[in-house]
């Protein structure tokens, strides 16, 4: 009988805390394209939001990292339906292909249980399949061989944070060199500098005219790149991102689109203000302004955020995510809730994302079950100040 009781606690696996750490000197394998020249001074309003992302880049502290049983339970199975043994994630209900999205969530949900020999699995397969010669990732292969050889902004900045974090849980300088090489391939391919600063696109095909995804906006993986190899273009990236989201959700008193474009001769003062809304590339002939699977991971993204006027915006979402329709919707909703202040409704939320996954089983629905329990009810990521 104290076996079975103990059962539960012993299928949680507790790591150590991931904090930042010295960035460590890498031998550079990809060939460096020019940077944007940086304006030489900033303009006011866009400078302070820059000051209080530095501030948040930089303080993330220690605390407990034991993951809770239901998101260790979540990330298992995710693994258990769609990791193959040999590291690769597969989308058993679209056919059978592999997205880079999908990897990088394996990739985050390795570190977040502290299965060292699935990440290696994981980001190996990546790595092998998918790598580009400049570092990032192709989005899709299908039939054993890349079908999509452009990047996904998004992948590669989940990439490059697991594999940070894998260098500092697991010890590996290899991975933090790994982690760090995306990122910059990240800065130096996969951003706009509109109004003199630094501004996340889609990929590199969104650079001109520039084309966003605000659900790839995400403080934490701009916070742990920068702490791993400090560079300014990060906390611009964070105060840029800030501020279009404002802009796009009305101050987050709106849900936001998926895609936007930007006005690439916009001021610094107007980056976010000239943010308009446009239909999916994939789909020119939708309507425009569109909020769907993607837009549903803003909320998620920046509730997880180390910077107070990030989780604002979270919170400010909650009157407006019903959490209907996809498992994802419900984890969306379950941020804004936890970013609210609302923990018993977060927690409602997730467990209602969890059923709807188990009665529809789907890639995305699972994966972001598994990611919103890490990301909102553990430390298995790492820590800030709240």
């Amino acid at each position: 009988m104290l076996l079975t009781a103990a059962l539960p606690a012993l299928r949680i696996r507790s790591s150590q805390p991931l904090l930042p750490e010295a960035p460590e000197p890498v031998v550079r394998r990809y060939r460096r394209w020019p940077k944007p020249v940086a304006v030489t001074a900033l303009a006011g309003a866009l400078l302070a939001a820059i000051t209080v992302g530095a501030v948040g880049s930089k303080n993330l502290d220690a605390g407990a990292t034991t993951l809770p049983e239901k998101a260790h339970a979540s990330a298992e199975a995710f693994f258990g339906r769609y990791a193959d043994p040999g590291g690769r994630i597969v989308r058993r209900d679209q056919g059978g292909d592999t997205v880079s999205e999908g990897q990088a969530y394996g990739m985050l949900l390795a570190v977040a249980v502290d299965d060292q020999a699935r990440f290696s699995s994981i980001w190996g397969w990546a790595r092998d399949h998918l790598q580009l010669q400049d570092g990032l990732l192709a989005t899709q292969w299908s039939g054993g061989k890349v079908v999509n050889p452009q990047p996904a902004t998004d992948a590669d900045l989940d990439a490059a944070r697991a594999l940070v974090l894998a260098g500092r849980r697991f010890g590996s300088p290899a991975y933090t060199a790994a982690g760090t090489e995306i990122g910059e391939a990240v800065l130096d391919h996969e951003t706009a500098t509109i109004g003199g600063h630094s501004v996340l696109v889609a990929g590199p095909w969104g650079v001109q005219p520039p084309v966003i995804n605000a659900s790839y906006f995400s403080p934490r993986a701009y916070a742990d790149l920068n702490a791993a190899r400090p560079d300014p273009r990060w906390d611009e990236l964070a105060a840029t991102s800030r501020s279009i989201l404002a802009s796009l959700t009305d101050n987050g008193t709106q849900r936001p689109p998926d895609w936007a474009t930007l006005d690439a001769g916009a001021s610094a003062a107007e980056i976010g203000t000239l943010a308009r809304p446009i239909p999916s590339p994939s789909s020119p002939g939708a309507s425009g302004g569109a909020y769907g699977l993607d837009a549903a991971r803003v909320a998620i993204r920046q509730e997880e955020s180390c910077v107070a006027a990030d989780r604002k915006i979270a919170a400010a979402l909650a009157p407006v995510e019903n959490g209907e329709g996809h498992p994802v919707f419900a984890v969306s909703a379950a941020a804004a809730e936890e970013a609210a202040g609302q923990k018993g409704s977060s927690e409602a939320m997730l467990d209602k994302a969890a059923t709807e996954d188990l009665q529809t089983p789907t890639y995305y629905g699972a994966a972001w079950v598994a990611l919103g329990r890490v990301m909102l009810d553990s430390s298995a990521l790492g820590t800030c100040p709240r």
